[in-house]
C-alpha cells in the first residue's frame, strides 16, 4: 500500500516537472502569442474602437440646515449632501438638457444618463467630481455645461418648492385660525357693547345713601363712575384692539399667500417648460451659497485609460492562447 502511494506521487512529481519543462521550452511561443495579442488588442483599440472624450467638473455641496427667510426661519429638508449631488441625474435634469440641445445633438434623457458618472471626492461628503464621456470631444464638454446649468435650476427650485409648501401651509393654517378668533372677537364685542349700552355710567348716589347704617352725617360724592361699567369699558377698548390685530393679521397672511402662489405658479411653470417665469423670489435662493462649483467643465480630452485596459486583456488572452498551446502539444506527445 505504502509502495503504491509512493509511486503516485513519483508519477505526479514527474508529470510536474514534465509540464514545467514543456512551457520553458514553449517560452518563445507563448511571449510571442503574449506580445502579438497585445499588439492585437492596441491596434483594434486605437484604430478600430471608437473613441471616448471626457468632459470632468467638480462641485461642493454644503446645504445649510436652517435658513431664514422674509418670512421667517425655514428648516430645509432632511437631505444629504450626497443626495443632492445625486439630484445631477434626475429625470428632470436629464430631460431639459436634451431639450436645450436639440437644436444641435440627437439626445435622449436615458443616453445622457449614460454618460454621466458622479464620483465622491475624498471622506468629507461635500466634493464631488463628474465626468461626462461621449465619442466627440464637444458634445461631451456641451453636455456638461449644459448639464450643470440644468442641475442648478433643478436644485434651486426643489428647494424653493419645499419652502415654499411649508409657509403656504403655516399661513393658510393662521389665516384660518385668526378668521375664528376674529368672529369670536366681533361677538364678544357686540355682546359688550349692547351690555354697556344697559349699564349704568354712574353709581346712584341716593340708593347709595339710604343703604347706610345709622344717622350720621355722610359726604356723598357725585357722579361716581360705575366699576362695572368701568369694566365693560375696558373690555370693550381691549376686543377692539384684538380685532384690529387680527385683521391686520389676516391681510399680511392674505398678502403672503398671493406672492407665494405666483412663486409656486413659476415653479408649476418649470416642471412644464424646464424654465421657471422670472418672479421676484421672497425665498433666499439658498442655492447659490450651498452649491458651488469648483472647476469648470473641461474640453473633452480623450481617455486613455480604455487603451491600457484593452492592451492588459491582449496580454491575459495571449498567455492564455500559450499555456493551452503547451498543454494541447504534451497530451498529443504523450499519446
Amino acid at each position: 500500500m505504502n509502495n503504491e502511494k509512493r509511486l503516485g506521487q513519483a508519477d505526479e512529481g514527474i508529470a510536474l516537472s514534465e509540464l514545467i519543462e514543456s512551457i520553458w521550452k514553449s517560452k518563445i511561443l507563448i511571449i510571442a502569442l503574449i506580445i502579438v495579442g497585445a499588439i492585437l488588442a492596441g491596434l483594434l483599440s486605437f484604430f478600430v474602437q471608437k473613441p471616448v472624450y471626457e468632459s470632468r467638473f467638480g462641485f461642493i455641496v454644503n446645504m445649510p440646515k436652517l435658513y431664514m427667510t422674509r418670512y421667517g426661519q425655514y428648516e430645509m429638508p432632511g437631505l444629504t449632501n450626497e443626495q443632492y449631488a445625486n439630484l445631477i441625474k434626475n429625470s428632470y435634469v436629464l430631460t431639459n438638457t436634451a431639450e436645450d440641445l436639440k437644436s444641435d445633438y440627437d439626445l435622449l434623457s436615458a443616453d445622457i444618463r449614460d454618460m454621466i458618472r458622479v464620483s465622491a471626492q475624498g471622506n468629507d461628503k461635500m466634493s464631488y467630481a463628474v465626468s461626462v464621456s461621449a465619442g466627440d470631444p464637444e458634445l461631451s464638454h456641451k453636455v456638461a455645461q449644459v448639464l450643470y446649468d440644468n442641475y442648478i435650476k433643478y436644485v434651486n427650485v426643489v428647494v424653493k418648492e419645499a419652502a415654499l409648501n411649508y409657509f403656504a401651509d403655516f399661513f393658510r393654517v393662521g389665516l384660518e385660525s385668526s378668521a375664528i378668533n376674529l368672529e369670536l372677537e366681533k361677538g364678544i364685542l357686540k355682546s359688550n357693547e349692547e351690555l354697556l349700552a344697559n349699564t349704568p355710567k354712574f353709581i346712584n348716589m341716593e340708593e347709595l345713601q339710604d343703604s347706610l347704617p345709622g344717622t350720621g352725617n355722610y359726604y356723598i360724592a357725585e357722579n361716581v363712575l360705575s366699576p362695572a361699567y368701568m369694566k365693560l369699558e375696558t373690555d370693550i377698548v381691549t376686543r377692539r384692539q384684538n380685532i384690529y390685530t387680527l385683521e391686520n393679521t389676516i391681510n399680511v397672511y392674505k398678502a403672503n399667500l398671493n406672492a407665494i402662489n405666483k412663486e409656486k405658479e413659476a415653479v408649476a411653470e418649470y416642471y412644464e417648460s424646464g424654465e421657471a417665469a422670472p418672479v421676484e423670489s421672497s425665498i433666499i435662493n439658498v442655492v447659490q451659497r450651498g452649491v458651488m462649483l469648483t472647476s469648470a467643465p473641461s474640453q473633452g480630452d480623450r481617455s486613455g485609460s480604455g487603451h491600457v485596459k484593452n492592451i492588459m486583456l491582449g496580454v491575459v488572452i495571449g498567455g492564455v492562447l500559450g499555456f493551452a498551446a503547451v498543454l494541447v502539444k504534451g497530451l498529443f506527445k504523450n499519446e
